[in-house]
């Protein structure tokens, strides 16, 4: 009999499987979220049920069955993705409700076989046996369940409180985001998200931190509230969730592999009467969030949103300050400016600073024929400015709040305008902008001017704070043009009496000139057209020497050169005196004077030509320098250069300053003490297998760095070769030996890691130990045995060392410059305050550990480091 009717529940099963489903969604609430979810959230919850009816099955073919299949039924039940956030009375009503269906399909089957009341007894015994260890095995499941989530509920709520403390206390608003993110995922344990801010002036929400999310996506991304979840959130003022069809007309992120969420979960972040903003998270999967979640999530809401309002006012009295600060810098540079027009580029400038805008444009305002003029403008484009140029607007032409601000003198605000009369016609392509100020230039009490402050990619609406430090800008900015244009009249009066006294003046400069050529640093000879010398001043007589009165009347070539005049023209080919008499005044660059000594210098000079009336040349100017000096940095400017292309060949060998692989990940840093350096670092991965080079070079200099150079180069040949460490650093020893110059060595540390068993093999040879840092456990140096520096001896005494790693290891690899840095005192910074300092930082990123090392390590030392300094973090990841 039980054999048939099992048979019989089994060819049944799907339409009983969707019978109960139905049942359970018109009966119990929380059933109904997930049977109108989605198709597939159905299908599973009718997949599990299938599961339970072949259990009923197997129960009925063996006439009972044991105790543990029923529990082992049960946990899987309490633990299942979609029941584990019900309540317990929903699931245990839910049972009997399947219970009503499965039976009675038995009930019908037995009474259609005509079975007897042994049998019927028997099949009564089974039911009560099942629904026994059904009923039991979800009791102890389910409050075990319930245990341990009012112990996480517990640990989350202090952690949060702690958590929450920590995030008030923060000021940089963009890491108090990231922070309320990060604990808002670990509470609902969830992997991706992101927090948005709310615009309220233009009703869009901008996403500020994200997690998980696909980058292109993320960049920039701005969205309408309606779009977004929240906009019921903010209406219930609690958090809100949705899957699968309800999301169909939200705007969702793309989550990597191209995903879609299913389930969206949109906690509003609420101050009062304020909307601050909202945090959203996703998943993959459908999902039924328990109600302490939703209400620990909610109150760390309100300690987020604390946290926001306390960072905006922190940015926001940094902001006044630079706005002070700048407005401040304005003035100054204005008074400084030489003519108006560049003082109107210092205040269209400044205040697009000050106010926070994308746009800045600035008019005169003539109060006789009532017209606007342009007259500078910053952000704007080459086009726009050209239609501006020359644009007069009269008030009527103006918009409302535009034409009030300068017939009231009060600061206007303007938003959503598509263009405006002051920036030509819309079928001219008037400037878009989405949001403006209009504030009056004044001074004393009548407009002079109109200022327009954009904000052209997004609405903002300006408070009342912003408007007060834009007003005190604009009329420091009124005051300064006017009182500049006051100048620039005095200016004027100064330069027509300047011009009366010219005259005067000439007769005195005579004078003057001849002080001034005497009295010059500089060799300075004049020349007539026969090329004889008239003037000769002590400075030359100091550089030539000669002395004038012997000079004076003679050919310039006797004096340059130590050569006869010749008749006719200059006895030295190319002379540049003889080529200024052409009127070829160009400078001379170099030329070796012969001294009255017969002593030779090198010299530079410039020329001038002295003209009659006729436009004739009469005399030329000659200001010769010596130029020795001049040309032995220039020779010094040469080989720096080369030092710098050297440097450019030896950091263009280096493989890069980061690696990113799925399981390791590495991060670099070098700083060399001159131009070139010793120190060297290399990475490469060969399949499954990595490996790690860092080298010094003693010295430093082109030296150190072309040893390290030919290492480097050595090492990546001979692992090409081979694959036994100690043959390679043998091989390379060999090869840089015989080019090796005295008292010059390398140290070398060479490993490999096999990314597959996590074992690495290395061999140091004369180099500082790596650093392991182990999680939990601090750091320790890898030891060697034996660790002999390369380059020094035919057979350096060398060792083959291994060490098992573990996922979350880091292992740190640098060279002496960053250990042996001293301060004032001599003392150096030492291994033992680098292993504190890592030991203290476990769990910073590679990065940023890197950063703050060479912080440390500058503030340390109180100077640049004397010698290079290197340094490689490994991540196991």
């Amino acid at each position: 009999m039980l054999e048939h009717i099992a048979g019989r529940i089994r060819r049944e099963r799907e339409d009983l499987a969707a019978r109960i489903a139905l049942s359970l969604a018109e009966q119990i609430p929380t059933f109904m979220d997930i049977y109108r979810a989605s198709r597939s959230s159905r299908q599973e919850l009718e997949r599990d049920l299938c599961e339970l009816i072949e259990m009923i099955a197997g129960f009925l073919e063996r006439g009972g069955g044991d105790s543990e299949e029923a529990h082992a039924y049960a946990r899987k039940v309490s633990r299942a993705r979609f029941l584990k956030n019900m309540p317990f009375g929903d699931i245990i009503k839910a049972y009997y409700i399947g219970e009503e269906v499965v039976w009675g399909e038995v009930v019908r089957g037995v009474a259609e076989g005509g079975y007897s009341l042994e049998d019927w007894t028997h099949l009564i015994g089974i039911k009560g046996r099942l629904e026994f260890d059904l009923i039991s095995g979800i009791c102890l499941s389910y409050m075990a369940e319930e245990d341990s989530k009012i112990k996480r509920h517990m640990q989350e709520l202090e952690a949060m409180i702690e958590v929450g403390r920590t995030i008030a206390a923060t000021i940089q608003l963009d890491q108090v985001l990231r922070q309320i993110l990060e604990v808002s995922s670990a509470l609902m344990q969830v992997h991706m998200g992101g927090v948005f801010l709310l615009d309220e002036a233009s009703a869009e929400l901008r996403l500020e931190a994200s997690l998980g999310l696909s980058r292109p996506w993320v960049r920039g991304m701005t969205m309408r509230l309606e779009e977004s979840l929240l906009q019921e959130a903010f209406s219930s003022r609690r958090p809100e969730s949705a899957v699968d069809d309800r999301l169909e007309r939200l705007r969702l992120p793309v989550l990597p592999g191209g995903r879609k969420p299913r389930s969206v979960l949109s906690c509003p972040i609420i101050r009062g009467d304020s909307r601050i903003g909202g945090i959203e998270l996703y998943d993959v999967n459908p999902r039924i969030y328990q109600p302490m979640d939703l209400t620990l999530l909610d109150t760390f809401a309100s300690q987020a949103a604390v946290a926001i309002q306390n960072a905006r006012l922190f940015e926001q009295e940094r902001r006044r300050r630079e706005q002070a600060l700048i407005a401040k810098e304005m003035a100054e540079d204005v008074a400084r400016s030489v003519n108006y027009y560049q003082a109107l580029g210092i205040i269209v400038h400044n205040l697009t600073s000050i106010a926070g805008v994308d746009r800045c444009v600035i008019y005169s305002f003539n109060r006789e024929s009532g017209q606007l003029e342009f007259l500078r403008g910053f952000g704007l484009k080459a086009a726009e400015r050209g239609r501006l140029s020359g644009l007069k607007v009269g008030l009527a032409d103006l918009d409302a709040e535009t034409r009030r601000a300068v017939e009231t003198g009060e600061i206007a605000e303007v938003y959503g305008a598509d263009s405006c009369a002051l920036a030509g016609s819309r079928e001219e392509g008037g400037l878009a902008l989405r949001s403006r100020l209009a504030a009056p230039l004044i001074y004393r009490d009548q407009v002079i001017g109109l200022v327009l402050l954009d904000h052209v990619r997004r609405a903002h609406r300006f408070d009342r704070n912003e408007i007060e430090m834009i007003s005190a800008a604009v009329s420091q900015a009124a005051t300064a043009l006017e009182q500049l244009k006051l100048r620039e009249s005095v200016h004027q009066k100064e330069r027509d009496l300047q011009e009366a006294r010219l005259l005067e003046m000439q007769f005195k400069e005579r004078e003057r000139s001849e002080a001034i050529i005497n009295a010059s640093p500089y060799a300075i000879i004049l020349i007539d057209r026969e090329r004889r010398i008239v003037t000769f001043n002590p400075a030359a007589e100091e550089l030539m020497g000669w002395k004038a009165a012997e000079v004076l009347g003679r050919c310039c070539c006797e004096v340059l050169y130590g050569r006869e005049p010749q008749p006719g023209g200059c006895p030295v080919e190319g002379c540049p005196l003889a080529r200024s008499l052409r009127g070829d005044t160009g400078p001379l660059k170099e030329m070796e004077l012969v001294r009255r000594d017969g002593s030779r210098t090198l010299i530079g000079g410039s020329f001038a030509l002295l003209r009659n009336p006729k436009r004739r040349i009469e005399n030329v100017v000659a200001i010769f320098r010596d130029i020795t000096e001049q040309k032995r940095l220039e020779e010094m400017r040469v080989m720096e250069k080369e030092l710098e292309i050297a440097r450019n060949i030896q950091t263009a060998q280096l493989p890069g300053d980061r690696l990113e692989h799925p399981r390791v990940k590495i991060r670099c840093r070098q700083e060399q003490a001159r131009q070139v350096g010793g120190d060297w670092y290399d990475f490469w991965l060969r399949g499954e297998r990595l490996s790690l080079v860092i080298g010094d070079a003693a010295g430093s200099g082109m030296p150190a760095a072309l040893m390290a150079t030919m290492a480097m180069s050595a090492i990546r040949t001979e692992a090409r070769r081979s694959r036994d460490l100690l043959e390679i650093i043998q091989r390379v020893n060999e090869a840089i030996l015989p080019n090796q110059a005295e008292d010059n060595f390398l140290t070398v540390f060479y490993g490999e890691i096999d990314l597959r068993t996590l074992k690495m093999s290395y061999i140091n040879a004369g180099h500082y130990d790596p650093l392991l840092i182990r999680r939990g456990r601090g750091g320790q140096f890898l030891p060697s045995r034996h660790r002999l520096i390369l380059g020094a001896f035919e057979l350096p005494d060398l060792g083959l060392e291994e060490v098992e790693l573990s996922r979350g290891d880091r292992i740190i690899l640098f060279t002496d410059g960053l250990v042996e840095c001293r301060n004032s005192a001599r003392v150096p910074f030492g291994l033992n305050r680098l292993v504190r300092f890592v030991n203290a930082r476990e769990g910073v990123p590679r990065e940023r550990l890197i950063q703050e090392l060479f912080r440390r390590v500058r503030e340390f030392s109180g100077r640049p480091l004397d010698d290079d300094a290197t340094i490689m973090v490994c991540d196991l990841t």
